[in-house]
């Protein structure tokens, strides 16, 4: 219990300070899905299968998250869930390949492949 309530608060934390941000600068912000646990008995496959997704701050992943660990998730959703997010801004997603899907549109938004060149 104490793990998943600490990084809940943590994931809380760096949601409003992303809030924060965007409110101070006017900058949109990109949050990607990280997931930390492949190949643990506590892997979830959605989530692992959720790794990359990119949203724009304030809108929901494709699980109905705003975060990993929202306090509005269901606790299959959230109990030792070890996912974490990457903070972006917009023009650092693009330059790291990641795009992000219109507002409203669900399923995979992940990070375009590479290049082979």
């Amino acid at each position: 219990i104490y793990r998943t309530e600490a990084q809940r608060l943590y994931s809380i934390g760096q949601h409003d300070a992303a809030a924060a941000w965007e409110d101070q600068t006017g900058e949109r912000l990109i949050l990607i899905w990280q997931h930390a646990a492949r190949g643990s008995l506590l892997a979830r496959d959605w989530h692992v299968a959720m790794h990359g997704q990119a949203i724009r701050r304030g809108e929901s992943f494709s699980n109905g998250l705003r975060f990993p660990k929202d306090p509005r998730g269901s606790a299959e959703e959230t109990i030792n869930c070890m996912c974490f997010t990457i903070t972006l801004t917009a023009d650092q997603a693009r330059e790291q390949g990641y795009s992000v899907r219109p507002a409203g549109k669900l399923g995979p938004r992940t990070r375009a492949p590479k290049s082979q060149n």
